[in-house]
């Protein structure tokens, strides 16, 4: 846009100053191209000037200004150009707000919970159990609720056993799915072959359970997702003594 208003006005100031040299109310005719020349059509001066003057600047605010008639009917042509004022800045974008940290319920946030491991139960529970028979465990040990809150939201949190690992205390060990039962209808038990002999030191035993956690969690109220990671929980029984019984025939009255 501008090259082009640049080239009409030349071609408007030199048909003015042949104009004034000359006399002539024709423009100049057309020169070949060579280096350094402008080329131009002809160009009815009145009416390039009335387009000059309306034409919109594509950068600012453009004023082509005066055409009046001049000596002999030829035109006096002025152009005037208005600075082009710099266009102003783009304002800077603003930078978008960072992405909240997602809620997430880690293994350690589950092993903080205060799960309650459900207690460890023997049978016969009454501080001694007998050598060569079953001694009975269980576990109360189910699933379990908590509400907490993380980064000032509020979270549920569910924690379910995985699995129950039974040390009896005399180097057996085991693992189940299962957490027992009392008797008559236990499924966890183990029997001593050791225990105390008379006159000799006593023989005693301590149970310990381990279980295994899982859970999962729901972000204000949203869909549950596992928790990444297990918690575990462990209970010990009092010590016990494993004893020993011999049984012998003795003579009696009869009636």
């Amino acid at each position: 846009m501008i090259d082009l208003l640049d080239r009409q006005t030349q071609t408007i100031q030199q048909y003015a100053d042949q104009s004034e040299s000359d006399g002539v109310g024709s423009p100049p005719a057309s020169e070949p191209a060579g280096s350094g020349d402008i080329v131009s059509e002809e160009l009815d001066p009145n009416a390039l000037c009335t387009e000059l003057s309306g034409r919109p600047g594509s950068l600012g605010m453009m004023h082509v200004g005066l055409c009046t008639g001049g000596r002999d009917g030829g035109p006096q042509i002025a152009s005037e150009l208005a600075e082009i004022p710099e266009p102003e800045p783009e304002p800077e974008a603003e930078e978008p707000e960072p992405e909240p940290e997602p809620v997430v319920v880690t293994a350690e946030d589950f092993a903080r919970l205060p799960i309650d491991p459900g207690g460890l139960t023997v049978q016969p529970d009454r501080g001694w159990v007998m050598v060569n028979i079953e001694t009975i465990a269980y576990t109360g040990a189910a699933e379990q609720t908590f509400d907490i809150e993380l980064l000032g939201t509020p979270v549920r949190v569910h924690a379910v056993p995985l699995d129950y690992t039974w040390d009896y205390g005399d180097g057996t060990v085991f693992t189940t799915d299962d957490p027992g039962a009392p008797y008559p209808n236990h499924t966890v038990h183990h029997t001593y072959t050791d225990a105390t002999d008379e006159g000799g030191p006593a023989v005693t035993r301590q149970i310990t359970l381990t279980t295994q956690w899982v859970g999962e969690f729901s972000v204000a109220g949203g869909p549950w997702q596992p928790v990444a990671g297990v918690a575990t929980t462990t209970q010990t029984t009092d010590p016990f003594e494993v004893r020993q019984y011999d049984t012998s025939l003795v003579a009696g009255d009869r009636a």
